[in-house]
């Protein structure tokens, strides 16, 4: 099956999932909730890069700003349960393992589950309602 008849087999189906390998293990995401986002927008928050990079200097921002990505995808892959702290701190050692671009690749793939789309629409459509009740007559 090609990768555009599953994403439209599963938007009808109605699963809204995405499987990434990291560190020789399979992980399954679903859309997060907004807590769960609220977790790994907080650790990614902490990346600090410049404007401006060389090649070179790239590789001096690996090792500082590495653990709040993985602190933020610990998060994401842990997901909404009750004990999200005890498997968040176990995701975050096999993350420990994983390559930059497998970091990548699991990033791109869980990007569009977050999405921004939703949140925009209802963000615009709060914004409609209030302008409508406070205008004066």
């Amino acid at each position: 099956m090609s990768k555009a008849s599953e994403l439209i087999a599963d938007s009808i189906i109605g699963q809204s999932f995405v499987t990434v390998l990291i560190a020789g293990k399979a992980y399954t995401i679903y859309p997060p909730v907004i807590k769960v986002i609220c977790r790994a927008i907080s650790a990614f928050s902490k990346v600090n890069l410049k404007e401006e990079y060389t090649r070179l200097s790239i590789l001096g921002e690996i090792p500082v700003n590495t653990p709040y990505i993985i602190n933020g995808m610990a998060a994401l892959l842990a997901g909404n349960t009750r004990i999200w702290r005890w498997k968040k701190y176990w995701i975050k050692k096999k993350l420990q393992s994983a390559t930059i671009k497998e970091l990548n690749d699991a990033f791109i793939s869980i990007i569009p589950l977050i999405g921004g789309d939703d949140f925009f629409a209802i963000a615009t459509c709060a914004k409609s309602v209030t302008t409508m009740v406070a205008k004066a007559k």
